[in-house]
């Protein structure tokens, strides 16, 4: 048994969200829920691109804290995790702290954990501009396109076509 990784994820990869499904398949590796968790600093999550993506911006100390799940996980997920996300390219994997209910149902926060979590640390200015949400939420998630291929698996390292034309997209917003 390796060593397990703590993961914080905050949109489509959430718990009856489209691409939690990943989290169910053992063959990308253990994965396992803890506990719901807010991120310690206040950041920028926003909906953006014709996709209607989360994005959670690089900007400490701006926007709200970000509710999201706390996973376990080992580095056989969490290489397919970084492929998925696009790391370092797209997003970039960071290390910050969740405050963590110690119960998935319990309201309180009470502990916090190191997690490591994706974030889009370059982008547009104005991209500070959208709605700043806490939690990205249901009306947000059925404007995600489905059609759009983004939630298969990736097998490419490196910058597969999807993420091409995403990085081509954000020099627009």
């Amino acid at each position: 048994m390796g060593e397990y990784i703590k993961i914080f994820v905050y949109g489509t990869l959430k718990r009856g969200y489209p691409n939690n499904i990943f989290f169910n398949n053992s063959s990308l590796g253990y994965a396992r829920f803890i506990c719901k968790g807010k991120t310690e600093v206040k950041y920028p999550l926003v909906v953006a691109t014709r996709w209607k993506l989360p994005f959670l911006l690089f900007a400490p100390d701006i926007g709200k804290n970000i509710e999201g799940d706390i996973y376990e996980i080992d580095n056989k997920f969490l290489s397919w995790l970084d492929d998925f996300e696009g790391h370092p390219f797209v997003y970039q994997r960071q290390q910050i702290f969740i405050t963590c209910s110690l119960q998935p149902s319990s309201p309180s926060f009470c502990q916090k954990i190191p997690c490591w979590v994706y974030f889009l640390m370059k982008f547009p200015p104005k991209t500070l501009e959208k709605p700043h949400l806490s939690w990205y939420e249901q009306e947000e998630r059925e404007e995600y396109d489905f059609r759009s291929g983004l939630g298969l698996v990736r097998l490419v390292r490196g910058l597969t076509d999807w993420q091409n034309e995403l990085m081509k997209e954000m020099i627009d917003w």
